[in-house]
């Protein structure tokens, strides 16, 4: 599966983040993404760890803690959706899935 993140989601989260942990971010919301696709439903970290077979519970939590610091506008409880929903209004798509297909 290729995936294509959008530019203005990788740059906000180098400016957000910092240029080492954004680009994970960046991919962490792209990987979400691509759970709540595959899926056909929103998710939590807990099932998006269970999908996505190499991540664990903690790492999701973590990603997620970082996601909510880094974009405190989006509210305490906020995930990679609310960024898609919030990039759609201004930029376009945030992630688009070139192939189908489970990773792994």
């Amino acid at each position: 599966m290729t995936v294509r993140i959008d530019s203005q989601l990788i740059g906000a989260c180098v400016e957000r983040a910092g240029w080492i942990k954004g680009p994970l971010l960046a991919k962490f919301c792209g990987e979400w993404a691509i759970a709540e696709c595959e899926l056909g439903h929103q998710v939590g970290p807990e099932e998006f760890s269970r999908w996505w077979k190499d991540a664990t519970p903690r790492t999701a939590y973590r990603q997620l803690a970082l996601l909510r610091k880094s974009f405190p506008e989006l509210g305490p409880e906020a995930t990679p959706r609310a960024i898609a929903k919030a990039s759609k209004q201004e930029a376009g798509v945030v992630a688009e899935l070139v192939a189908q297909g489970r990773p792994g």
